[in-house]
């Protein structure tokens, strides 16, 4: 079956892709896209093409559908007034929302037409963006020799400008490109040269020591990397970062899951997961979903494992995504878990043809190795040797380490199961031989010992025709050394991984338990009378860091007073107090002239859509129904 740590890592940089953008866009006055949308309708001309160019700009990446949707309209005004920078922005942001969207061939066409407009004028900054954009492009289709030559031109040019922005972007999509084909020293370089160019450790250089942290994990420092990652969080914490907090849960996560802490990042996705369903981001929420369903599979849950990776698909599809194809491959191989052929070949068959139409190859290569799974329990080793070939032909061609490891994996069986134990311990060697490095220990062990076993068992065959009782002995007592060595082996790995997992456990704890019980309850007798009478909920720029002071306790210990013992976070503690507060204005006269946006806003709400969602979210109806049935029920 295809290696969840590979579908893993395919999402995880997407993520790390999508939360550069992402952060830089929190540091605007957020508008929402209602507001905006309301107001694109009643503008015209110059100020109507400002408000449309800031909306691509905004929700190009968050909500392309929205942006494809207004796009046009940008593109005709700007057209109007001869706006050629605006309209080159427009065309890129355009290719950028299709590539998001998995139209691949609109995609290209528009980034084409942006370039083709910027470099007849020579404008540098565009020409720029432009091939950063086209970096992205090739990226999500797998064509990482490409995605690396755009991303290394879009820096140089960026460089040349002075454009610093865009330098940064390139540099780092280009580390991100690394990670994803596993070149994590090649990565960690570039990380290192970023974190000198930042001015000061300002929310950006986080972002870098984020996915430095992941590379100090792959290269073999697992501690160190979980100690960055802690440390990131609480910078995020304390800044009040929201997505950034849950991107690092993310990356916390897979780590407990590479050591098979598997129930420790289950919780933390769970908490990422969270998070998007409240912000009402559709494409993240059928990421993890995925990542959620990959892992319960891993802990033989199936039944919720098919939940998790059906809703991930559902969500695909409404957010109008093709990029379905890997969990369409998932699905088969839960199908395939169950000895369901049927089921498992019409979802591998499915998945080849979305696979095919979003060009995704790594995608592609995975289902090969599933598709030979398919054919090794069919006992069809013929088949099963001819399909993991296919996927380690294109691992190469791809440069794709972890696929290529993964298809030694699979022809190791095959061959083993054909009795061809040579050809077998060669497909071994080279798995052994790309695994340096990678953290899969105990599928080693498993298949050396397998190989052994076969290995004793064909040299019994040759003692059998033996009739020299001497050289019978002398083979005996040499079987009988690979056996107590083969022994001692499986012992010392079994007491190895059974340590390293006491271990990774308690570093865990250690990270997320800092106080005791009692300290914990009198903490939160602080907390509960902190909100009572100074109502720090009100303040709509309250952060964590804020209210531990008011404790006083610090930001790390309080986030894990909320987390572990009031199993909440942050947010949700701050908006339940805020709708509490609310639900009493809506019941108290002197404020019956107050509209609900002017409640909200005395609340302690940022924003009315925020308010809404929140308020719906804890009473399962909008403000105004709240508040009319209230008032019904007081008249009568």
């Amino acid at each position: 079956m295809s290696d969840s740590f590979s579908l893993k890592k395919y999402f995880i940089c997407l993520l790390a892709l999508c939360s550069w953008i992402r952060v830089g866009a929190q540091k605007i006055e957020e508008k929402t896209k209602d507001s905006l949308v309301s107001i694109i309708e009643k503008q015209v001309d110059k100020e109507k093409l400002t408000s449309l160019k800031y909306l691509c700009k905004e929700f190009h990446s968050k909500d392309p559908k929205l942006v494809l949707e207004y796009i046009d309209q940008g593109l005709t005004l700007a057209e109007k007034f001869n706006d050629v920078k605006t309209r080159i922005t427009l065309q890129r942001l355009k290719g950028v929302s299709n590539s998001v969207l998995g139209n691949t061939e609109e995609a290209l066409l528009f980034l084409n037409k942006a370039m083709a407009s910027a470099i007849p004028l020579k404008d540098t900054v565009q020409i720029a963006k432009t091939t950063n954009a086209l970096g992205n492009y090739y990226n999500r289709l797998g064509n990482y020799k490409e995605a690396e030559a755009h991303y290394l031109k879009a820096e140089t040019l960026a460089s040349k400008v002075g454009v610093l922005k865009t330098e940064y972007l390139a540099e780092f999509n280009l580390a991100t490109l690394y990670i994803n084909r596993g070149l994590h020293k090649k990565a960690g370089v570039i990380y290192d040269e970023l974190l000198k160019k930042c001015p000061n450790q300002d929310i950006d250089c986080n972002a870098v020591l984020l996915n430095k942290a992941i590379c100090v994990y792959m290269l073999g420092e697992p501690s160190k990397g979980l100690d960055m990652l802690f440390e990131a969080k609480t910078i995020d914490e304390a800044n009040d970062f929201q997505f950034r907090v849950q991107y690092i849960n993310h990356h916390i996560a897979y780590v407990l899951e590479s050591v098979e802490l598997f129930e420790e990042a289950i919780a933390h996705y769970n908490e990422v997961l969270d998070y998007f369903n409240e912000q009402g981001d559709l494409k993240q929420q059928a990421t993890v979903n995925a990542t959620i369903g990959g892992l319960l599979m891993k802990l033989n849950r199936n039944e919720r494992a098919k939940l998790h990776l059906q809703k991930s698909l559902e969500l695909q599809r409404k957010n109008g995504l093709k990029a379905y194809g890997r969990i369409l491959t998932s699905l088969g191989d839960l199908a395939l878990v169950n000895n369901n052929f049927k089921e498992a070949t019409a979802h591998y068959r499915e998945a080849s043809t979305l696979l095919r139409e979003t060009k995704d190859k790594r995608g592609a290569g995975l289902l090969w190795l599933s598709k030979a799974d398919l054919s090794i329990a069919k006992n069809d080793y013929k088949k099963a040797e001819e399909r993991a070939l296919s996927a380690l032909n294109l691992a190469r061609k791809l440069s794709l380490k972890q696929l290529q490891i993964d298809a030694y994996k699979r022809l190791t069986v095959i061959l083993e199961k054909q009795e061809r134990f040579e050809e077998a311990i060669l497909a071994r060697d080279k798995f052994k031989q790309l695994n340096v490095g990678v953290t899969d220990k105990q599928t080693t062990l498993a298949i050396n010992q397998k190989l052994v076993q076969n290995e004793l068992k064909e040299n019994e065959k040759k003692i059998a025709d033996l009739k020299s009782l001497a050289k019978n002995e002398k083979t005996s007592k040499k079987r009988m050394g690979i056996i107590l060595t083969s022994l001692f082996l499986a012992i010392l790995g079994g007491v190895f991984y059974f340590n390293r997992k006491k271990l990774w456990k308690s570093r865990f704890v250690k990270h997320h338990t800092v106080f005791d019980e009692k300290e914990a309850k009198k903490l939160i007798a602080s907390l509960d009378e902190v909100m009572q009478t100074q109502q720090p909920f009100l303040d709509e720029d309250l952060n964590l860091l804020q209210l531990a002071a008011l404790l006083p306790t610090t930001q790390k210990k309080l986030s894990i007073l909320l987390n572990k013992h009031l199993n909440t976070n942050f947010y949700d503690y701050i908006n339940g107090y805020r709708i509490a507060e609310a639900k009493l204005m809506f019941q108290h006269k002197t404020y019956n002239a107050y509209s609900i946006e002017g409640i909200s806003e005395e609340c302690g709400f940022k924003s009315k859509s925020s308010f809404y969602r929140v308020f719906k979210k804890e009473t399962g109806q909008s403000p105004g129904t709240y508040r009319k049935k209230f008032l019904e029920k007081k008249v009568s």
